[in-house]
């Protein structure tokens, strides 16, 4: 990735965060006291759970093309 599309990328999630914030369904995400609402919780839960999941794969790819390299 160059340095200009990691700058496009980042804006454009900045922009996304900003605008969900002002969605009535979404108005869970201007909370400060996080631990106390289960939507968050479950959502950084199920965020572990992908960042696990795609580490492992990740990795396992990792092995598997380290493995066919003929030294």
């Amino acid at each position: 990735m160059t340095v200009i599309s990691k700058y496009i990328f980042s804006s454009i999630r900045i922009i996304v965060a900003e605008v969900l914030r002002h969605i009535p369904e979404l108005e869970f995400l201007n909370e400060t006291a996080t631990m106390g609402n289960p939507t968050l919780r479950t959502i950084l839960a199920a965020g572990f759970g992908v960042y696990a999941l795609v580490t492992f794969v990740s990795c396992h790819v990792a092995i598997k093309r380290f493995e066919r390299v003929d030294m």
